[in-house]
């Protein structure tokens, strides 16, 4: 069964209900963020600012100030960009104990067009000091995210998907902030990558039956530096994201390998352009990294070696 990451956080947050200092913040997205049965159930912990994300972030360091955990949910592109100088100067600048959730992360939201599809998201929060990222990859995964950022004390970001994906972590996992977890074992190449594209490159790797190991960095920030100098052992080492090759997983481990050995590392992500309206799975395409695209680049660089 597929289900959303954005519809998995939803249902989750409900179980917050039951604890006053939870509030939830809407920015006019209740029914596309999936907040709206939190709404519902807990009005009195649901507050909807209106589209006015910059005084969304602002109201949240307030609410953080007074000892409640705020919990600011919008599309992605929203969130990041034009709400990045309060979250800039009022969250991380103090430490606020405010936690953003993005969802529509990405291209897949399709139709909404480029000035609705965060591709840089994870570079804007990446730079700001004493911010997290989390970009969840399947349902467990988003729930035990979701845990851990209101247990944490200090700014989160959590990345989530428009569309359905599949479990790919076992009923046992367990998600740590700082580490990334193996999805496939193997030996001939390594394979870094997160969020939706977990479930379909691994679908790719079974069914092409590849000797590949692929890693899932759901903690974006802080990152699994041991793991990434752990692939400096395979000869071919490949970043695969929904997001602009600029200042995405691929830069950031790019900046742990250089000068440390002898390796080929290929990128695979949005070159340096905005996205487009359209129907999710063509807009990808046209950014290479559908199904089909991501099958032939693996192939090809699985056959270099």
């Amino acid at each position: 069964m597929k289900k959303a990451t954005r519809e998995s956080f939803g249902e989750h947050l409900l179980t917050y209900g039951n604890n006053p200092q939870i509030l939830v913040l809407d920015a006019d997205l209740a029914s596309a963020t999936k907040v709206e049965q939190f709404a519902i159930t807990y009005p009195k912990q649901f507050i909807r600012t209106g589209i006015a994300e910059q005084n969304m972030m602002g109201i949240s360091v307030g609410l953080a100030k007074q000892s409640y955990i705020p919990i600011a949910t919008t599309f992605a592109i929203f969130a990041t960009s034009r709400a990045h100088e309060i979250i800039r100067n009022g969250i991380c600048y103090g430490n606020a104990n405010v936690k953003i959730v993005g969802t529509h992360a990405g291209l897949t939201v399709g139709f909404d067009g480029g000035t609705h599809q965060a591709i840089e998201d994870i570079a804007l929060m990446n730079v700001l000091p004493n911010m997290q990222i989390i970009a969840p990859a399947d349902e467990l995964e988003t729930k035990q995210a979701l845990d851990y950022a209101i247990a944490h004390y200090g700014p989160v970001y959590i990345r989530l998907g428009r569309i359905p994906v599949k479990q790919v972590h076992h009923s046992d996992y367990q998600f740590a902030i700082g580490k990334a977890s193996v999805i496939h074992e193997g030996n001939k190449m390594i394979i870094f990558t997160y969020g939706i594209m977990v479930d379909m490159i691994k679908q790719i790797i079974e069914e092409e039956d590849l000797d590949i190991k692929l890693v899932n960095f759901a903690s974006i920030k802080p990152i699994d530096e041991e793991m990434i100098l752990s692939a400096l052992k395979y000869q071919q080492i490949i970043t695969i994201e929904e997001h602009s090759i600029i200042g995405g997983l691929g830069a950031i481990v790019s900046n742990y390998l250089v000068g440390k050995g002898k390796f080929n590392f290929k990128q695979i992500a949005i070159n340096d352009k905005f996205g487009e309206s359209g129907e999710p799975n063509a807009v990808m395409a046209k950014h290479g990294l559908d199904q089909a695209s991501i099958r032939k680049a693996i192939i090809k660089e699985y056959n270099k070696n």
